[in-house]
């Protein structure tokens, strides 16, 4: 449950929540708590979480109830219950991993993409976007990085910024189930990497699925031009699928190239009607 609302009124964004369990890489990083789990240590209620019992704050209203607004801590509260929420954060990944103080290491809070919920997730709105797939492409992405150091993650999140700007098709093609974790020992292969992606000019640009091989790049430049043919897309899109996909058959496969009214409607608006003039022959043919 994200927020109080939920108890009485169910998930307030049951997308993004349904969205996650498609990944078990996300879901191997989520707390075994929710907020609302935090409430009820604050307001005394039965039941609660052991990494959330180290708690002291108490407060019989809990922390959410400011009026107006349901998804924000009350302001009363905010920074207590905030610090709260971070301390308990920190517990449970300690208890994930006992050595992490020792080597220095540092706990990236991941909480973001609530705002996503109203958005597409297998189609591209009209503005060449799918929000909730990119965002759970994104987390999966950067949870993958786990054990990475900072100037890693870093490079990542202007990775991810760059191709968010841009049209969505790549996100919406990629596997969830293909990203899967990359290893510590990666780390300079990956830098390179992302930083060559970041480097390169915008018109060559690619929003490539991470450590593709070099040699299925150069094949989807070719197979782009012919993708570009057969469905009459730009070739710089056709060339983002092939890269999500792999093949020609492949990216044919996928719903957007389906003759569907729902997709045609709410993506690329293919079907057009054409303007029809009826002539009446047998007026013309009482013409002198």
């Amino acid at each position: 449950m994200s927020t109080a609302k939920c108890r009485s009124h169910g998930e307030q964004f049951p997308r993004i929540s349904r969205d996650r369990l498609r990944s078990k890489l996300v879901k191997q990083f989520e707390t075994p708590w929710t907020i609302c789990d935090l409430e009820d240590v604050i307001t005394g209620r039965p039941g609660r979480a052991t990494d959330l019992e180290a708690c002291k704050l108490r407060n019989s209203r809990g922390i959410y109830g400011q009026r107006g607004d349901d998804l924000h801590f009350r302001t009363d509260i905010a920074v207590a219950a905030g610090d709260e929420l971070l301390k308990a954060a920190r517990r449970t990944a300690l208890r994930k991993y006992p050595g992490m103080e020792a080597d220095g290491s540092v706990l990236l809070v991941l909480a973001a993409g609530w705002n996503a919920d109203h958005t597409t997730f297998d189609c591209l709105d009209s503005d060449g976007h799918a929000w909730r797939k990119a965002e759970l492409v994104a987390l999966a992405e950067l949870c993958a990085l786990d054990g990475h150091p900072a100037s890693t993650f870093r490079v990542k999140f202007k990775q991810l910024l760059r191709r968010l700007q841009g049209e969505h098709t790549a996100f919406l093609l990629q596997p969830i189930s293909d990203i899967c974790a990359i290893a510590p020992s990666n780390t300079s292969e990956l830098q390179r990497a992302l930083e060559h992606t970041l480097s390169a000019p915008a018109e060559a640009r690619k929003a490539s699925c991470l450590l593709w091989p070099q040699q299925k790049r150069q094949r989807c430049q070719t197979d782009a031009e012919k993708l570009s043919e057969l469905t009459g897309i730009p070739e710089e899109t056709a060339q983002s699928i092939l890269e999500a996909t792999g093949t020609i058959a492949g990216a044919l496969q996928h719903p957007m190239f389906q003759p569907t009214p729902q997709l045609a409607a709410r993506s690329f608006k293919q079907r057009l009607r054409q303007p029809v003039e009826v002539i009446n022959l047998d007026d013309d043919l009482d013409d002198p």
